[in-house]
């Protein structure tokens, strides 16, 4: 909706705009609003992004979708009529991203005909209840993931913003043991790709159907610890199609061979640290630097999956150890991390666990809060993950005022476009 701006207002905008610093990406200018159609947040510390200082009494003001003016309350004037939010207590930080979600929960499918209250009341209590606001896919039925996104688009249903790949592309013979049966109940036939030009015209059949991104494969399980490699020249010819197309791609590396098919193709994005390898060399690593390869770690699905398998408490705390090592190895050598759980397959959808672990792993509450905000948001070409004038209103206000990481996982509510997703006040006790 185009809000109709009014004169006062306009007089006021130039001293509600406050610079909180450059942004590496420009944003496009803030709407004009009427008053009656602008929400204040107040009170909050604000966190306006993970390398600036903090607002310890900020205000916000959002109308159309996307930030108005954001700081100090002595700063900010609250237009009159404005509906207002008292944050007082509470931290405010740009709304969170989860990079690898797989949207194939039965709840979920035949979303173009599910009720929206159904819909959107499964994406409240998965997503938007644990502060995330966008969700990449890696995996599932695009033609049912579209749906749930055009639907959320449309404000028929209220949900994060969606991405995804659709379905994966396997190596020849290389659909992965566990996910036959999954696949199976879906009803996909996600290919297996051998040649170049297999590999290109899988591409282009995604990209017809919807999909934002590309994932492969670069290594897959297949049972009886034997893993599928993709073919080199035919991930080299699926990376070239999807850049030429303006689309990143993703890699399942599974093993140290998936990595570097993964380095040499081109790929953007590890959708995974690797459980049964050794630690990675500063040779591998600056050679992943180099191609600005980011990073999506998963830890906790690689706990839940020993733990799954009946594996010995020593064997978990081993793969976690290095997992964990991989994570804190990229980090401190500069690579881009991008927060992602696997959730859907996994059946945790709680972030917490994740994010201890990452904290375990090294990282600072603010390089976690990073992973979570700014480094997905740069690394799709989206307009959101700070809090500045001019961006999406995706917002979540944090319990507290703390710069722990286990404060990113206590949720008292969650905005998206400036519309309220989530509320702890208004659940059940």
């Amino acid at each position: 909706m185009i809000l109709r701006p009014r004169i006062a207002l306009l007089l006021l905008l130039p001293l509600l705009a406050v610079a909180v610093g450059a942004a590496p990406q420009a944003a496009p200018p803030a709407p004009a609003p009427g008053a009656g159609d602008v929400l204040a947040l107040t009170g909050a510390r604000i966190l306006v992004s993970p390398e600036a200082p903090a607002i310890p009494r900020g205000v916000v003001l959002i109308a159309g979708g996307r930030i108005v003016a954001v700081g100090a309350a002595g700063r900010i004037a609250v237009p009159a009529g404005a509906s207002v939010r008292d944050c007082t207590g509470a931290t405010l930080a740009a709304g969170f991203w989860n990079c690898h979600v797989h949207l194939i929960a039965p709840a979920v499918l035949g979303a173009d005909r599910l009720p929206p209250a159904a819909l959107g009341g499964w994406m409240r209590e998965h997503f938007a209840r644990y502060g995330t606001t966008a969700v990449f896919d890696l995996g599932s039925p695009l033609a049912n993931t579209a749906a749930i996104r055009r639907r959320i688009a449309a404000g028929e249903v209220d949900g994060p913003r969606v991405l995804t790949t659709g379905e994966p592309l396997f190596p020849p013979h290389g659909t992965p043991d566990y996910a036959v049966a999954v696949i199976r109940r879906l009803g996909i036939h996600p290919p297996e790709i051998e040649t170049a030009r297999q590999g290109v015209a899988a591409v282009r059949d995604r990209l017809a159907g919807g999909a934002d991104a590309i994932k492969i494969y670069a290594a897959s399980p297949i049972g009886n610890g034997k893993v599928a490699t993709f073919l080199l020249p035919a991930a080299r010819a699926v990376a070239a199609a999807a850049h030429a197309a303006g689309r990143l791609v993703f890699a399942h590396p599974q093993t140290a061979a998936g990595i570097e098919v993964a380095r040499a193709a081109g790929v953007d994005v590890l959708a995974h640290t690797v459980p049964r390898e050794a630690p990675w060399s500063a040779a591998a690593i600056a050679a992943l630097r180099r191609r600005d390869i980011s990073l999506i770690p998963t830890l906790r699905v690689f706990e839940l999956e020993y733990v799954r398998m009946g594996e010995s408490p020593e064997a978990t705390r081993a793969v976690v150890a290095r997992v964990s090592g991989q994570l804190g190895a990229y980090s401190r050598a500069g690579g881009r991390i991008l927060f992602g759980t696997d959730c859907g397959y996994t059946g945790e959808y709680d972030d917490g666990p994740e994010l201890a672990l990452m904290a375990g792993a090294g990282l600072s509450f603010r390089q976690v809060l990073a992973a979570l905000t700014t480094a997905p948001a740069e690394r799709f070409g989206t307009h959101a993950g700070r809090i500045a004038p001019g961006y999406d209103a995706d917002l979540v206000l944090l319990e507290g005022e703390s710069d722990d990481v286990a404060s990113l996982s206590r949720i008292r509510a969650t905005y998206r476009a400036g519309r309220l997703l989530y509320d702890a006040a208004a659940r059940p006790r």
